[in-house]
């Protein structure tokens, strides 16, 4: 399976995996039903599983709305496409002037970067537009919003590239792939600017941008080609850049650097998970879980926390898909637990 944990209801069920049964006890009047063998009340089901909802985290609640919008989005653009014409006259006489934008030269450097800063705003949107075909055309030749895409992230002639354009494009990249597709950002030039360019960019605020909507970016990758991904996150996480980051000090933050990055990690940890197998997550998400268990910052500690019960939905949804045995998996829950009773159980009492 390339899923791995991945199980039906989305990631509230993952949180709640009795919420079928918390729901008839919430409802006397539909255990009454259930009793009669009679079907439960729809509504009542569903105003219980909204309430349930509403006691998950706000950044979960809001990776789903981001989710959720983005699909809407699309489905009207399938629904209701531009005119042939209005693509046809949008290519003729605003695109090049468009791209040019990502290489322009007006002798100034400020408004050079300026020009680049809002093309990479206007990019999902004028992609959003264009559609597939703007990135590649039928016949396989490279589209013009491909072009731009390259120049934003390279630049020209060595220049080097205003870093309010590689934030802004990482901030967007996830858009942008879902409107791209699977097929064409699973190609080798766009991988490697969302490795190279993105994910090891020594920018924390573009790594930031990325590492906040990977899941999302992730989830429209083939499994085999996620899945390599997987030990290049783990690297990149427990590396200095981030998590090691903890470690140092700065001037003007001597308690802690780099907090607010490692909390962003926390927070992308539990849609991560439902992405992958559970050796994989054994193997290369639960070593960063514990890191983050152990955050000087009380806040990364406590978001971090929600991603508990997924690791252990997701070791146990690891034997119903048959990617591992049984006593693998009531090793590696026993691992969790025992972990988290000797770690911060035990020294919490002998804190006291």
């Amino acid at each position: 399976s390339s899923g791995g944990g991945g199980g039906g209801g989305g990631l509230g069920a993952q949180f709640f995996p009795h919420a079928n049964g918390m729901v008839s006890r919430l409802n006397s009047a539909t255990a009454v039903a259930l009793t009669d063998d009679s079907p439960p009340d729809t509504m009542d089901y569903t105003s219980a599983m909204e309430k349930l909802h509403t006691l998950l985290p706000i950044f979960v609640q809001t990776y789903q709305y981001n989710t959720a919008n983005i699909a809407a989005i699309l489905r009207h653009r399938a629904l209701h496409p531009p005119s042939a014409k209005d693509i046809k006259a949008v290519e003729q006489h605003l695109i090049p002037q468009f791209v040019h934008l990502a290489n322009v030269n007006s002798g100034d450097d400020n408004i050079n970067a300026e020009m680049c800063v809002y093309c990479a705003y206007s990019f999902p949107a004028v992609v959003l537009l264009l559609g597939k075909d703007g990135w590649k055309k039928p016949n396989g030749e490279t589209g013009p919003l491909k072009e731009c895409f390259f120049l934003l992230i390279n630049g020209t002639n060595g220049d080097v590239v205003p870093l309010p354009v590689k934030r802004c494009l990482a901030s967007s990249l996830h858009t942008v792939a879902h409107i791209l597709g699977s097929s064409m950002i699973s190609e080798s030039d766009f991988l490697k600017v969302f490795e190279e360019q993105f994910l090891r960019d020594e920018d924390e605020t573009v790594r930031l941008n990325v590492i906040r909507n990977l899941a999302s970016f992730l989830s429209l990758l083939p499994g085999n080609v996620r899945k390599s991904y997987l030990p290049i996150i783990h690297e990149i996480v427990m590396g200095d850049a981030v998590l090691g980051a903890s470690k140092r000090r700065s001037v003007t933050n001597p308690a802690i650097l780099n907090w607010r990055q490692r909390d962003v990690v926390a927070q992308s940890l539990p849609h991560i998970i439902l992405l992958f197998p559970a050796l994989d997550v054994h193997a290369y998400l639960w070593p960063i879980i514990q890191m983050l268990l152990k955050d000087s910052v009380s806040l990364v500690r406590e978001d971090v926390e929600w991603s508990i019960p997924i690791l252990l939905r997701n070791y146990a949804n690891g034997v119903v898909e048959r990617d591992v045995e049984d006593a693998w998996c009531n090793d590696a829950s026993s691992e969790v637990t025992e972990w988290l009773n000797q770690t911060l159980l035990v020294s919490e009492e002998e804190g006291r």
